[in-house]
């Protein structure tokens, strides 16, 4: 390692310059050493790399006829935030196909400090995938579900991750993100390379630069970044979302939305009828609980095509009119649309090919095939073309007008594909950029919002965030599918996705962990665990049933979800284990505050014959780690079994088989009766109010809020035994005596607020 010199502090951080480029370290982390990092510019196809040097208080890289420069500046948190910005001096223009701001130099590697092969690394692949791997695994793939592809022991670890990377070395007890907190033009990525026995041997962090033309003496300020350090891994990411936030001044809903969409019961098949019959079923059970969107999915559009707007013969009165039936029930609507997503088989292809991104030969470029039918080539839509722009604000607006109040946006990440980087607009990036789907994100929500104010926009895009601050709505994971048919291994990739990407909730909006099915074919245990990890992740839920033949018992799971917190819970082990199974959400109300433990357990049976059995996983959950005081008396409740579990002092232990889930209530231990579980709603309790304790007269009182005719139960635990007697609404209920030695109160919700009493 090159010896340092000229070092400068700023934050935590310390940069040194070297003959061979900078030296970044950290005094609060003395085994984090990254470089020296060089940089390097991919001009009209050809690489140059330059090192850093010292330029006043920042970091200058000369290229023959261009320079970047780093202005480094201390963040408010403690960390680094860097400016960036390129000159362009050649003579003649030239293309930007790539930056690479900061790139590990020949023969260098990055170190982390004594025990860095046991590091943990964050990537994320966008709003659909992400996880958290060991630093020596190879990179998982969303295409390919399952286990990584075998590979040679000394094969190079390659890793991706968009906008945001972090690291975390267990063994120094630090953590490392490096971030891109800008995104206005381009996408701001970190590729890493890992070698078995020598270590990170890559590192890049820059961008695409979507073949942008530049012009001799043109100035660029680029995609800023920022650096962080901190023990807990996990509160490092909220640090960054809440950095993104102050930055671009992200406002989310206060409230997470509850909608209904027609995709997993109908597909193709959907209708205004079926729409209206579940409209019906839904103002009726989960309107009082918050429901409040009635969405149709692709299904709707004449030809079943995916930019079309004109409706088919399975909505023949059309949207306005369904608007107005679902108005009479309390309802809104919402559609489904690919806005970029032009099929061969529209029009448009034929009447303006200019208005489509044009491949080499100049014709429209062919970006994939439609999956569903009529299947067909799919082109994409030239957002810089303002022909194209005009057709796309028109069209989002008769949605508006036919009254549309939620808009699902799927499938917009095509505008990003590095293969199209030609456009009619040279002077908007392209290609693996985010500016033209920053600028089509802006027509949309612009043109929604001249009619419908108030209308929500699901952001299905995979990059996300082109659309930070302009839709409301964030898509948290890629598709979570059908019970019954999709696996478990699947459910727990989608719900790792989730659980890396909660820290975003309530800050750059509201995410969405796809839709919730937890109707049949699919198991019981199944539908509980899709529902836990909704529930947790206190977003929007997007109700995906047909719930004119949803069996009983799956209602009972449903309407335990509804309403959301809009808080979402803390994955414990995110950075621990093959997937994040202890998820801790920490609760209060006028009464009591108390915590929510939910275990998740995605094993599979061992064998595939009826003697080998399942496994069992065992659960220790030290109290420490959720924030509570070891030593400390809490009573634990199971929601899903209803079984009062009895004291907790050191750690929460629980062992089952799985797949399965179990959701855990931890209260502080009274010595008087108090209420330990209930089972109307997965907060264990915060359908209740005024709970209290009246130690003369004997007696524990409250309200359940609940919509009338709910069935359920309180459980009680009382310390010194008896033979208590209790009243709902005013009349004797028959108590019983629960699992685990707690008494049951049966409730039938009377209105909207039922009062409760236990004499003891």
């Amino acid at each position: 390692m090159p010896k340092p010199a000229n070092t400068r502090a700023v934050g935590c951080f310390a940069l040194s310059a070297t003959e061979q480029g900078v030296l970044i370290t950290c005094p609060q982390w003395p085994g984090l050493a990254l470089g020296p990092l060089q940089a390097a510019l991919t001009l009209d196809g050809v690489r140059q790399v330059a090192p850093w040097r010292r330029r006043g208080q920042g970091l200058c890289a000369r290229f023959p006829g261009a320079m970047l420069t780093l202005e480094p500046a201390p963040e408010a948190g403690g960390g680094m935030q860097v400016a960036c910005r390129l000159a362009y001096q050649g003579r003649e223009a030239a293309i930007l196909n790539r930056v690479e701001l900061l790139t590990l130099a020949e023969g260098a590697r990055a170190g982390f400090g004594e025990g860095e092969e046991a590091a943990r690394i964050y990537e994320t692949h966008g709003g659909y995938f992400s996880y958290v791997r060991d630093i020596g695994e190879p990179a998982r793939s969303m295409a390919v579900s399952g286990e990584p592809a075998a590979m040679a022991q000394d094969a190079p670890r390659q890793g991706t991750s968009l906008s945001v990377w972090e690291l975390y070395q267990p063994a120094a007890g630090q953590a490392l993100l490096v971030g891109f907190d800008t995104f206005a033009r381009w996408l701001g990525t970190v590729h890493t390379g890992y070698q078995p026995g020598q270590g990170m041997t890559a590192w890049t962090a820059g961008f695409d630069g979507g073949d942008l033309p530049l012009e001799p003496g043109e100035e660029l300020a680029l995609e800023s970044m920022v650096w962080m350090v901190e023990a807990d891994p996990w509160r490092l990411l909220e640090r960054w979302g809440e950095h993104v936030q102050r930055r671009h001044h992200l406002q989310p809903l206060a409230a997470s939305p509850v909608s209904w969409c027609s995709w997993y019961p109908y597909r193709l098949t959907v209708s205004e009828q079926a729409l209206l019959a579940n409209a019906q079923a839904a103002a009726a059970r989960l309107r009082p609980l918050g429901l409040s969107i009635m969405e149709v999915d692709l299904g709707w559009e004449r030809g079943w095509l995916p930019s079309e707007y004109r409706e088919n013969d399975q909505f023949p009165h059309g949207l306005r009119w369904l608007a107005a039936r679902l108005g009479e029930l309390g309802l809104e609507l919402g559609v489904w649309n690919a806005p970029y997503s032009v099929s061969e088989h529209q029009a448009l292809p034929k009447e303006h090919p200019e208005w489509l991104i044009p491949g080499e030969d100049g014709r429209p470029a062919v970006e994939g095939t439609w999956f569903w039918e009529p299947h067909g080539k799919v082109h994409v839509l030239d957002l810089t073309h303002p022909g194209a722009q005009a057709w796309l604000a028109g069209n989002i607006r008769s949605l508006g007008e036919r009254g549309a109040r939620y808009l699902k946006c799927d499938f917009i990440s095509s505008v990003h594909s590095a293969s199209l980087r030609r456009r009619h607009d040279a002077r908007i990036v392209g290609g693996g950029g985010t500016e033209a789907g920053r600028l089509g994100a802006r027509i949309i929500s612009q043109a929604l919002a001249e009619v419908q104010p108030q209308a929500l926009v699901l952001n299905c895009n995979g990059m996300e965030v082109p659309g930070l601050g302009l839709f409301g709505l964030l898509y948290a994971c890629y598709d979570t599918g059908n019970t019954g048919f999709v696996g478990w291994r699947h459910l727990r990739e989608v719900y790792t996705t989730v659980a890396c990407h909660l820290y975003k909730q309530g800050r750059w909006g509201i995410i969405q962990p796809s839709c919730l099915c937890v109707g049949l074919p699919g198991t019981l245990e199944e539908a509980r665990v899709r529902a836990t990890a909704t529930f947790l992740c206190g977003g929007e839920v997007n109700i995906s049933d047909d719930l004119t033949s949803l069996p009983e018992d799956r209602w009972q799971v449903l309407l335990s979800v509804l309403p959301p917190t809009s808080r979402p819970a803390r994955p414990v082990d995110l950075f621990e284990a093959d997937y994040p199974a202890v998820w801790h959400l920490a609760l209060a109300a006028d009464w009591d505050q108390w915590h929510l433990v939910g275990l998740f357990n995605f094993e599979l049976p061992c064998g595939r014959y009826d003697y080998q059995a399942p496994e069992r996983r065992q659960f220790r959950v030290p109290l420490q780690r959720l924030g509570l005081e070891p030593g400390q008396a809490y009573w634990a409740y199971e929601f899903w079994s209803g079984r009062f579990l009895g004291e907790v002092r050191e750690a929460l232990e629980s062992a089952f088989f799985g797949p399965a889930v179990q959701l855990v209530a931890l209260r502080r231990a009274r010595p008087h009766p108090w209420v330990v579980g209930t089972s109307f709603h997965q907060s264990v309790g915060g359908e209740l109010a005024g709970v209290g304790w009246e130690q003369e007269a004997g007696r524990l009182c409250g309200e359940l809020r609940r919509p009338a005719g709910e069935q359920g139960r309180i459980a009680i635990f009382a310390p010194g035994g008896g033979q208590p007697r209790a009243t709902v609404a005013g009349r004797p209920a028959r108590m019983r005596m629960g699992a685990g030695g707690c008494w049951e109160v049966p409730v039938v919700a009377a209105a909207a607020v039922t009062p409760w009493a236990v004499q003891f």
